[in-house]
């Protein structure tokens, strides 16, 4: 399909969001993605570290209160760091053999050439 002149820029601006790496469907894949990962760890952190490094830490495990809360916060922190990071280079590879990389476009128009034809004429008058 041709497109005519006066709609490439706004053609190119649309196309920008096919790019991996660019826009809303892609930011919304990886909140979801990041949500679910990290609610899990929430999930892990809970139910099987807490009972087992309480105890071992002098405390008996209780009711929630703003000790355990903290110990929460405090773990999912550290983890959460970690996991996020090795989560955004996995999305990283995503899409990535899938569009071919984007090429830059070069327009010649009477500027450029009038630019090209003034650098030769500078230089062949330095010359002479």
């Amino acid at each position: 399909m041709l497109i005519p002149e006066r709609h490439k820029v706004y053609t190119d601006a649309v196309l920008d969001y096919a790019i991996p790496g660019k826009g809303i469907l892609r930011s919304m894949a990886k909140t979801c993605t990041w949500r679910i990962l990290a609610s899990t760890d929430t999930f892990l952190a809970g139910y099987f570290i807490l009972p087992w490094i309480l105890p071992l830490l002098g405390f008996e495990p209780v009711e929630p209160n703003v000790a355990l809360a903290g110990g929460i916060a405090i773990f999912e922190i550290v983890s959460k760091m970690f996991l996020y990071f090795f989560h955004e280079r996995a999305w990283a590879h995503v899409g990535e053999h899938r569009y071919p990389a984007k090429k830059r476009r070069v327009r010649i128009n009477c500027r450029n050439c009038g630019t090209v034809n003034s650098k030769t004429v500078t230089e062949s008058e330095k010359d002479a």
